[in-house]
């Protein structure tokens, strides 16, 4: 089965799963792991790209109890597939378990360490995992926290009391077996009961379904059902949940450098404008090249300096380089950044103002309490658009951004939305 097959295949069933959640299409499940499970790697990791893409984050994007529940009668059976330690009746009824006792926190106990582990995307580290790092220190003070992600995520939370980092890369690039294999890096690490695992929803434990700590030592947060009747956003739930479970009221997000008054070399963004046009490998989050070049001028008419971030890979850099060619302002009125997302954060925090796609830079320009204006677009209902709203005291606008918008309509709003804030 070729990518093109298999990209099919995944559509197939993410309908199907949509139309029916009680009712996958389990053939082309099965289609898609016979592929996943081959020894041909490129084969094996397109399978994993196009389940993962197709089907988990779409059924998880709609943020609906009875989606939820379908995403862990199909993975199950995936894990199941590619591990068969497992079975996927197993991993369904601790998955019960793990929803069903989240209040072990409560007990009167004190653990020596709680691991934490990272939502993976620096965005929903920023609006989730943050609140929970938050709130774990102060209800346990002398406990130690671990961050257990990626070195860049942990680069954000690195300057809180009391946080060490266990390094986890994920491989999103990888197949299902390599994914999965990323759990083995908190072996050992439970054999004791005073260490306590926090999972909030992780794409390191699957979204809760593959075992990383023993029932006795997991708290987790259900992220994708929790609420269904409400349209606040992932933050303010995490918060929720804290509050409940925790005992600990308005835990927010944040950011925690480990040098927060560190500036980058060369690098005056006070009063300026800081711009990503990156959208984390979702197209459908951008507009036009045209749209983008247009809007940069539009921010130069402000009279600020515009500092633009060059993203993550070449595609990104290059996309940002011909926008500000096409764009036709002046050297000197614009310039771009590149290095880490803590190095950007740092510069975030200078400006006056932040403006970009739906995407990490939102949530970063919010918890450091930075005014932002952001395109929302691309999103596949009404609860994700309000479950991914940037969180923070500053003034801020989410622009909405429907299918076929009239893009000068857009540059209108973006026109108004800097007219209100600057």
């Amino acid at each position: 089965m070729d990518a093109n097959l298999l990209n099919e295949a995944a559509i197939r069933l993410r309908d199907s799963c949509l139309a029916n959640p009680a009712d996958p299409d389990w053939d082309s499940l099965s289609g898609i792991l016979e592929a996943a499970l081959a020894e041909d790697r490129p084969l094996a990791v397109a399978a994993a790209r196009a389940l993962i893409r197709a089907v988990v984050e779409e059924l998880s994007d709609r943020f609906t109890p009875e989606l939820s529940q379908c995403y862990v009668e199909l993975f199950s059976k995936v894990i199941a597939a590619t591990l068969p330690a497992f079975s996927d009746r197993f991993l369904q009824q601790r998955y019960a378990d793990l929803c069903g006792a989240p209040a072990r926190a409560l007990a009167g106990s004190s653990p020596e360490s709680i691991i934490v582990l990272s939502r993976i995307t620096l965005g929903a580290d920023i609006a989730i995992t943050s609140v929970f790092l938050e709130a774990l220190r102060l209800r346990f003070p002398k406990s130690t926290l671990w961050f257990a992600g990626p070195a860049k995520n942990f680069e954000l939370f690195a300057g809180s009391p009391n946080l060490r980092h266990w390094s986890i890369d994920y491989p999103g690039a990888g197949t299902l077996a390599e994914r999965f294999a990323v759990v083995h890096s908190l072996d050992g690490a439970f054999d004791e009961p005073d260490v306590w695992l926090m999972d909030p929803d992780s794409r390191i434990s699957q979204l809760g379904l593959l075992p990383a700590a023993p029932l006795r030592s997991s708290l987790y947060f259900e992220s994708r059902s929790a609420a269904p009747e409400s349209s606040e956003s992932l933050s303010v739930l995490a918060s929720a949940w804290c509050a409940e479970h925790l005992g600990i009221e308005g835990a927010r997000p944040a950011i925690a450098l480990r040098d927060p008054a560190q500036s980058t070399p060369g690098i005056d963004a006070r009063g300026g404008i800081c711009v990503s046009l990156g959208v984390g490998n979702n197209e459908s989050k951008r507009l036009s090249a045209r749209f983008e070049s247009d809007l940069l001028r539009l921010l130069t008419e402000t009279g600020r300096r515009i500092w633009v971030d060059c993203g993550a890979g070449e595609a990104e850099a290059d996309a940002v380089r011909c926008a500000i060619a096409e764009s036709g302002i002046p050297a000197g009125r614009i310039e771009t950044l590149s290095g880490s997302f803590a190095n950007f954060c740092r510069v975030i925090r200078q400006a006056a103002l932040y403006v970009g796609y739906d995407s990490a830079g939102q949530h970063a320009a919010a918890a450091m309490g930075v005014p932002a204006i952001t395109l929302f677009k691309g999103f596949p209902n009404e609860r994700m658009f309000h479950r991914w709203q940037p969180r923070g005291n500053a003034q801020g606008k989410v622009i909405r951004i429907a299918p076929g918008a009239v893009e000068t309509e857009v540059l209108d709003d973006v026109r108004a939305a800097l007219q209100a804030i600057l």
